[in-house]
């Protein structure tokens, strides 16, 4: 059988960093790959499309995934996001192809209505939205009971947190259910993309901008983007293990090339990562993510 990114995905799959803290019998989920090879001369829509075949020659689950991904896209009210949303499909599928399977209830952290829709459709699961700006991630708890949650997706959200990411995933981890999972993407800050940028004098950030306008004020600039290993360690602190992590392009412009000499490794413009709680948090916060080291106690917030 020839390879494919999720039936051979275990030879790529990168060990994390961080202290392993296997889950008892995690659930079974997709397998994990990294990014995609680059290809000489290829445009920005060439590569989407590329990306988006590759995902869809897994099977009819994923291609009608994309489906009901552009059906939604096509519905939203918005023309501006009409227009916007199809430049992310490749996130957005990739966001469903790793998310495990339901039914059970999964709680959707800044919670998007275009991949929700086959996660609902294809995967059973029933989703909690949790808004964007609803409240306060880095200080409020989150309105659910402690393990009632079967899996949480935190997407293109901690990138925008400005004091505390660890209170988010020490709450995470009391809303799940033992073996739950939590799915985190967010920027990669080691992308060829980033890198490309700072060689030629430009900011590496996906979103550097900030903004006058008040419904954007607020969590819009991206505060700080992360490596693929600071994922990691705020997974472990926060007492998840069975981490699977890898990074894929958005393929919202051109693949990069590689540079000569330096590692190819964790070089996509997003990172993908999978954890299944494994026990109680273990820090409160750790370096190098914070200034402090300090062991979680139970109570702490």
């Amino acid at each position: 059988m020839p390879d494919n990114w999720l039936t051979s995905a275990a030879r790529f799959l990168r060990p994390s960093a961080a202290p392993a803290r296997a889950a008892a019998e995690p659930p079974a989920g997709c397998a994990l790959t990294p990014s995609n090879r680059y290809v000489d001369g290829e445009d920005a829509a060439s590569y989407r499309e590329r990306l988006i075949r590759d995902i869809e020659g897994e099977g009819a689950d994923c291609a009608t995934a994309h489906q009901l991904i552009d059906r939604r896209i096509s519905n939203l009210a918005d023309p501006a996001q009409r227009e916007h949303a199809p430049h992310h499909i490749v996130r957005y599928l990739t966001t469903y192809a790793v998310t495990p399977k339901g039914p059970g209830v999964l709680v959707d952290i800044g919670a998007s209505e275009i991949y929700g829709a086959p996660l609902e459709t294809l995967k059973g699961w029933d989703i909690r939205a949790v808004p964007v700006l609803s409240f306060d991630y880095e200080v409020d708890r989150l309105p659910f009971a402690d393990e009632s949650a079967d899996g949480v997706l935190i997407c293109e959200v901690i990138e925008h947190f400005a004091m505390d990411p660890l209170f988010c995933f020490i709450e995470i981890n009391r809303i799940l259910k033992p073996n739950g999972f939590v799915v985190v993407t967010t920027p990669n800050a080691a992308s060829w993309f980033s890198i490309y940028r700072v060689l030629n004098q430009e900011h590496p950030s996906c979103w550097p901008f900030y903004s006058l306008d008040e419904s954007k004020r607020r969590h819009h600039i991206h505060v700080r983007e992360y490596l693929v290993s600071e994922v990691e360690q705020l997974l472990d602190a926060a007492g998840f293990g069975g981490i699977t992590t890898f990074t894929r392009d958005y393929a919202m412009r051109p693949p990069y090339r590689p540079i000569p000499g330096v590692s190819t490794g964790h070089r996509g413009e997003t990172i993908f990562s999978r954890g299944y709680k494994a026990g109680p948090p273990r820090k409160r916060a750790l370096p190098p993510l914070y200034l402090e080291d300090v062991d979680f106690k139970p109570g702490d917030r």
